[in-house]
């Protein structure tokens, strides 16, 4: 999306005092209360200022960035489910002088600039008590992650002389909003009007029975009352519609020519509508540990055959994996998410997709970044667990082979993994005996 550059207009001094005393007086009230007193952290500095989470400013110092430098940044906000309002270039003194608290690890040269993103979440998440342990005013988990992304566009060498601290976040929204009293204050009407508008779009007018929404960095996902039944609804952040024209699109040609592909009962703006299915569990449990359950193997050739009917067309669904296979109670096999469906102009050879050979490093295309781990080798970390065949034998493998491979891998598997439980109990059981934390107290302090 375009990003506005604009100067922030001065203030008066009595201003700047009036807001830097509002600040501290609320960065000293929620340090009175201890990490223990979970009730009270839960209030912090945004119950007392009346403001709802979602607003959060990110502060980049050292080098000016250029427009495309804000771009990749702006980008990796967005992708931890922040729309970037507004971006500013600001003196960092100002800055640093507003909030009472450096914003890099080094004080700012007498000439340094900052660059400010104006980031909004339409659905703040609450942080965990151990976060708020950490970062006590907080009021949205996406804050800590967001400055996290943000960080990995220093590490990556955006910028030469950037420290790791030169992202930094407000840590609510009372406080993003007197900053913006501070430093844009013909801004402010503007900012409450757009996020106004964001909450009105987002909203579902139809009867909601259950919220399905996971992390929800680009959607929110609700089980509705539609006509005489049930459906899903899904509905994308003003910033990722793009994720709901690919994933639209999609649905509508390929559900004619696939049964594993939901056509669109409606589609909005923001929107579409699907029929609802209601899965089988993927996981199992045994002696109180969650185990990957092993798909059918009439289920594991039909996913098979899906896909390489998919790479065939030029399709690729980079984050397909069985948890995007629902198993309905009849068995029937049904496919969702195509949120980052990549399309080619070729044919995709199946072993070397991204869907199950991983991400490549000259791959232009949308990946949910929080599958950076998984997407190095997705069908060994994602799909052989459920499916218990080698890749090969996932696609082309004969059935007589597919059974006798998943009857020597599936139980190697699960005994490799229970073992692995087993080791890492012990493991924190003896981290918590008492004569081990006294052995680590009494051990002194070595330099690596």
């Amino acid at each position: 999306m375009a990003l506005r550059v604009t100067e922030a207009p001065p203030r008066r001094r009595h201003e700047a005092q009036s807001a830097r005393s509002k600040l501290r007086s609320a960065s000293a009230s929620a340090a009175r209360h201890p990490p223990g007193h979970r009730s009270e952290l839960g209030k912090s500095a945004v119950r007392r200022l009346d403001e709802e989470p979602g607003l959060a400013l990110f502060f980049w110092t050292g080098e000016l960035l250029g427009k495309s430098a804000k771009g990749r940044v702006a980008l990796a906000l967005e992708t931890c489910g922040f729309e970037i309002l507004e971006t500013m270039d600001l003196d960092a003194r100002r800055i640093s002088a507003a909030s009472g608290d450096p914003l890099g690890r080094n004080s700012p040269s007498n000439d340094a600039l900052a660059t400010m993103f104006v980031g909004f979440d339409l659905m703040a998440i609450r942080p965990s008590p151990e976060l708020l342990e950490r970062r006590p005013s907080l009021d949205n988990d996406r804050i800590m992650e967001a400055e996290a992304e943000g960080r990995k566009v220093v590490r990556n060498g955006l910028c030469s002389n950037a420290g790791s601290e030169s992202l930094r976040s407000t840590d609510n929204s009372s406080q993003a909003w007197e900053l913006i009293r501070l430093l844009a204050p013909d801004r402010e009407a503007q900012l409450r009007s757009a996020i106004a508008r964001r909450k009105a779009e987002f909203a579902t007018r139809f009867e909601v029975v259950r919220d399905l929404t996971r992390r929800g960095r680009r959607s929110k996902v609700e089980l509705i009352r539609y006509g005489a039944g049930l459906a899903v609804k899904k509905t994308f952040r003003h910033q990722c519609r793009r994720y709901l024209e690919r994933e639209a699109s999609f649905l509508e040609t390929m559900s004619t020519q696939r049964p594993e592909i939901l056509p669109v009962l409606e589609r909005g703006e923001n929107y579409l509508i699907t029929r609802f299915v209601e899965a089988q569990p993927r996981r199992a449990r045994f002696l109180g540990q969650g185990y990957p359950k092993l798909m059918k193997l009439g289920q594991v050739r039909a996913a098979a055959d899906l896909l390489r009917f998919l790479f065939s067309r030029g399709y690729d669904p980079v984050d397909m994996s069985p948890h995007n296979l629902l198993v309905d109670a009849t068995g029937r096999l049904t496919a969702i998410d195509f949120e980052f469906l990549h399309k080619s102009d070729e044919a995709i050879d199946p072993e070397r997709s991204i869907c199950l050979g991983g991400l490549k490093d000259d791959f232009e295309g949308d990946w949910p970044q929080e599958g950076d781990w998984w997407l190095s080798d997705p069908y060994r970390l994602r799909w052989f667990a459920h499916t218990g065949l080698t890749r090969r034998r996932f696609l082309y493998g004969p059935l007589w082979l597919q059974r006798i491979e998943r009857a020597v891998n599936y139980p190697a598997f699960l005994a490799t993994k229970a073992l692995t439980q087993v080791a890492r109990r012990v493991l924190r059981g003896f981290q918590r005996h008492p004569r081990h934390k006294e052995r680590l107290r009494r051990k002194p302090h070595q330099e690596l």
